[in-house]
């Protein structure tokens, strides 16, 4: 839904994978990089660490590394926070893989958590996962305006 929603928008997409295959998580950064793209982006579904209480832990959060990248995953988790009626479990500095390897602002997305029933029944949603993809556009299309 994220592709089509920021192909509408006028974007040019480039997926670092189509499918299930197993793309290390270094190699998307540098597959990005060989398309030029201007914005690298990775949606998940959330987890908890082995022992972590699902009670404890709800809804979506952004995470960026790269200062660069701050503006970017601060608009798409205000975004988030406008469309989503899920809980807000936060915005952060992390370092992850995807985010730390790019060269161009990138963000990762964690849309909900797959260990809880009721989120889990969210992700499998068409309508829930076009919101948050919506969501997304937003962010993109906001950061462009403000370059």
């Amino acid at each position: 839904c994220l592709k089509e929603k920021l192909e509408s928008r006028g974007a040019k997409v480039f997926m670092t994978r189509t499918s299930d295959e197993t793309v290390p998580l270094p190699e998307r950064g540098r597959r990005a990089w060989q398309a030029r793209a201007d914005l690298f982006i990775s949606v998940h579904a959330n987890a908890l660490p082995d022992g972590a209480n699902p009670a404890d832990r709800s809804g979506y959060s952004v995470f960026y590394f790269q200062p660069h990248s701050e503006e970017f995953g601060r608009l798409a988790h205000e975004s988030l926070t406008r469309t989503l009626k899920t809980n807000d479990d936060g915005f952060y500095y992390g370092n992850f893989a995807v985010c730390r390897t790019t060269q161009m602002p990138a963000i990762l997305v964690e849309t909900a958590y797959l260990i809880r029933p009721d989120e889990e029944e969210q992700l499998l949603s068409r309508d829930f996962q076009c919101k948050a993809a919506e969501s997304i556009a937003d962010a993109v299309s906001n950061l462009a305006r403000n370059r």
